[in-house]
């Protein structure tokens, strides 16, 4: 039953943070916002990359996002340990490319996809994503600004498989690295 319902999860979130393969996205998404001093007032509905982080920054994240390979998966990396302590606000941010596809595709807003499938993965897995890390030689470089991380990069107390996270494409866009395709 946990198995199953765990597959449930991991099939939600694929559906939710991305459209069909299948589809082509009839226009670009937009770059998001840069960086401003005053930060906006959340809503509900949107996925849209908030443009400041809540938590204090790192000496690295002060000197800003670093574009490189190894940004990209740190900010993965950021992304996966979100979902794993039900960090709405980070998990919505970094994936709110995909969200915003998958909110087309008629799923709802991505805080309110993502709770639904918080409740669909098991505490073992939470726990294990808390302390995930990437192998970063199993990370494909598609392009100077784009990498794809398959879900065999995950190093992690409980293993995960393509359907628990597929290939997670990621794009340095806007200033910071966001999660676009699986």
């Amino acid at each position: 039953m946990q198995r199953k319902i765990a597959w449930i999860g991991a099939a939600l979130l694929t559906l939710a943070l991305t459209a069909c393969d299948d589809k082509t996205e009839s226009a670009p998404t937009p770059a998001p916002p840069p960086p401003s001093s005053s930060p906006a007032a959340p809503s509900s509905s949107s996925v849209a990359p908030p443009s400041s982080s809540s938590a204090a920054p790192t000496s690295t994240e002060a000197e800003g996002p670093d574009p490189s390979k190894a940004g990209g998966i740190a900010r993965y990396t950021k992304f996966l340990r979100a979902v794993g302590a039900q960090d709405l606000d980070v998990v919505c941010e970094i994936a709110a490319p995909a969200a915003k596809k998958a909110e087309k595709d008629g799923f709802g807003p991505c805080k309110q996809t993502m709770t639904m499938m918080f409740g669909m993965i098991s505490a073992k897995q939470k726990e294990a994503l808390r302390g995930a890390t990437i192998d970063p030689a199993a990370v494909k470089t598609i392009s100077a600004t784009q990498i794809q991380v398959p879900s065999n990069a995950i190093k992690a107390s409980v293993k995960f498989t393509d359907s628990d996270f597929g290939n997670q494409t990621l794009k340095f866009q806007g200033g910071d690295w966001y999660i676009y395709d699986m």
